[in-house]
C-alpha cells in the first residue's frame, strides 16, 4: 500500500508537471507570437505615416498646380503660348505673318497639319484659330500671348496606398482600429478612382481636347478629398 500511495504520488506530480510545461510552453508560444504580431503591426504603422507624408505633399503641390491652371481656364487666361518679342522674327501683330509663323511651327513640329490656322477679329480683340481651339491673342511690350484651352499640362498627384496591400498581406488588419481599417478602405478607393480620372484627362488632352476642363474639375475635387483623408491618417497615427 505504501509503494502504491508513492507511485501514484510520483505519477500525479509528473502528470502536473507534464501539463504545466505544455501550457507555459503554448504561452511562451503565443506571446512570441503576439510580440511578432506587434512588430508586424508597428512596420505598417511606420510604412503607412511615411507613405501618407509622401502623399499629402505630392497632393498639395498638384492642387496649387490645377488651382492656377483651372482659376486661368475660368477667366481666360491660360496661355496657350507666351513667348518674348526678342526672340521672335515677324510682327505678331501682323495677321498674316502670325498665321504663316503658325503654320511652319506646326508643320515643323507635327506630321498632322491642322486645318483651319488663321487669325480672327472679333469686338475689337484678335484670335488666333488653330483647328477647334480658339485663343485670344495679346501682345505687351515685350511679349506675345495667346490665351485659351490649348496646350494644357497635367501635373497630378503622386499618390499611393502600399501599405493597405502590405496590411493585407501580413494579415495585421485584424489587430487595427476599426476606424483606421475604414479610412484606408475609403482612401484606397479614393486613390483608384483619382487614378483612373487621371487615366481619363491624359487620353481627353491627346484626343480633341473637348471635356479636359471638366475632368481637371473633378481631379481638383478628388485631390482635396484625398488630401483630407491622408492628413486625417496621419493625425489618427500620431494620436495613437
Amino acid at each position: 500500500m505504501s509503494n502504491n500511495k508513492i507511485n501514484l504520488k510520483h505519477i500525479l506530480i509528473e502528470a502536473i508537471l507534464i501539463v504545466f510545461t505544455v501550457s507555459l510552453a503554448l504561452a511562451l508560444s503565443e506571446w512570441r507570437q503576439q510580440i511578432k504580431t506587434e512588430n508586424l503591426v508597428d512596420r505598417v504603422l511606420i510604412s503607412l505615416g511615411e507613405e501618407m507624408k509622401k502623399n499629402v505633399e505630392s497632393l498639395k503641390t498638384a492642387i496649387d498646380y490645377h488651382d492656377t491652371l483651372l482659376n486661368n481656364l475660368r477667366s481666360g487666361r491660360h496661355p496657350m503660348v507666351a513667348a518674348s518679342l526678342e526672340g521672335i522674327p515677324f510682327d505678331p501683330r501682323n495677321d498674316n505673318q502670325l498665321t504663316s509663323f503658325v503654320k511652319d511651327a506646326i508643320v515643323s513640329s507635327s506630321s498632322t497639319f491642322i486645318e483651319p490656322i488663321e487669325v480672327i477679329h472679333s469686338n475689337e480683340k484678335r484670335y488666333l484659330r488653330l483647328d477647334k481651339t480658339v485663343g485670344e491673342i495679346i501682345v505687351t511690350d515685350d511679349s506675345v500671348f495667346v490665351y485659351g484651352n490649348g496646350n494644357i499640362i497635367l501635373r497630378s498627384a503622386d499618390v499611393s496606398i502600399n501599405s493597405w496591400e502590405l496590411a493585407q498581406a501580413t494579415n495585421t488588419l485584424i489587430e487595427m482600429d476599426y476606424e483606421m481599417i475604414k479610412l484606408l478602405g475609403e482612401t484606397t478607393s479614393a486613390v483608384i478612382q483619382y487614378q483612373q480620372t487621371t487615366d481619363k484627362a491624359v487620353a481627353l488632352l491627346y484626343g480633341d481636347g473637348s471635356g479636359i476642363r471638366s475632368a481637371l474639375e473633378d481631379m481638383f475635387w478628388m485631390e482635396k478629398n484625398l488630401l483630407a483623408k491622408c492628413e486625417e491618417i496621419l493625425n489618427s497615427l500620431e494620436v495613437n
